[in-house]
């Protein structure tokens, strides 16, 4: 995979997918509407968070439905106002986004001084955030398979896998070839391939700060996510918290192997 290629890869994520992707409206309920009120309005929408304004249109904050149960009187006092820690703009990228959503669990969209929409942790169900997920996943893929090449060729690859694993690149490559596609040998080996050799790399573990046994046990549950997203038509089958998890590990290894790969080539 060339430098062009991959640098397209990365774009569609670092800049491509944004958190207007999976905005919602938000919806407003009068400031002077009692908390009982609320709490019916709120659990009749399967709603967690809702705005509140006043008379004049005026947006004052919002409410939580934990911050309501068990009171009484009216909304008015128990508002939380749309700060900063709450806020992004619409251009903010999704990767961004998932970060403050993991944790504040709800954000709000602003756009020319207005709250525009907002984004919860349901809204990681949404296809945009399995396009973004994949898409990490894959790049990571790309230049696992590159920094392999700076020091294995195909002639030896059948020293770094087992023997069944082997011949299913080799159908894959035999396949592809068929096709007149440009391609190597080790292109075609799989991602938990491409990590059982990794994890026989001392430097490279050095590298991204994990020891084996962690790298093993990260990609491991990269890849069972990964494989989830590709054969599932429902993201909703994965855990939330897996695919946070996930996410925020290939993001924090991604510069790390980066930064490898380069190095391996200026060594070569």
């Amino acid at each position: 995979m060339n430098h062009i290629s991959l640098v397209g890869i990365k774009k569609i994520f670092e800049s491509n997918l944004t958190v207007e992707t999976i905005k919602e409206e938000i919806e407003y309920i009068d400031v002077e509407l009692s908390v009982d009120d609320a709490i019916v309005y709120l659990k009749t929408r399967g709603f967690d968070v809702v705005g509140i304004k006043n008379r004049e249109n005026l947006q004052l904050g919002f409410v939580h439905i934990n911050t309501l149960e068990g009171q009484k009187g009216k909304v008015v006092h128990y508002i939380t106002k749309f700060e900063h820690q709450f806020l992004i703009t619409e251009d903010t990228s999704l990767l961004a986004s998932i970060r403050l959503i993991k944790k504040h669990n709800h954000l709000f969209l602003l756009n020319k001084n207005q709250i525009s929409g907002i984004v919860t942790r349901a809204d990681l169900q949404k296809m945009p955030i399995r396009l973004l997920a994949f898409s990490m996943m894959s790049y990571l893929e790309m230049i696992f398979s590159a920094i392999i090449k700076t020091y294995i060729d195909d002639n030896y690859l059948a020293k770094y896998i087992n023997l069944n694993r082997y011949e299913s690149a080799k159908r894959i490559f035999n396949e592809r070839m068929k096709r007149n596609e440009a391609i190597d040998l080790i292109s075609c080996i799989q991602l938990a391939d491409q990590r059982d050799i990794l994890a026989k790399n001392p430097r490279f573990l050095e590298k991204i700060g994990l020891s084996k046994k962690q790298f093993v046990r990260e990609m491991k549950d990269m890849i069972d996510i990964r494989n989830e997203i590709a054969h599932s038509q429902k993201i909703e089958t994965i855990n939330d918290d897996s695919l946070l998890n996930a996410l925020e590990f290939v993001e924090q290894i991604l510069q790390k192997t980066e930064d490898f790969l380069r190095e391996q080539k200026l060594e070569r």
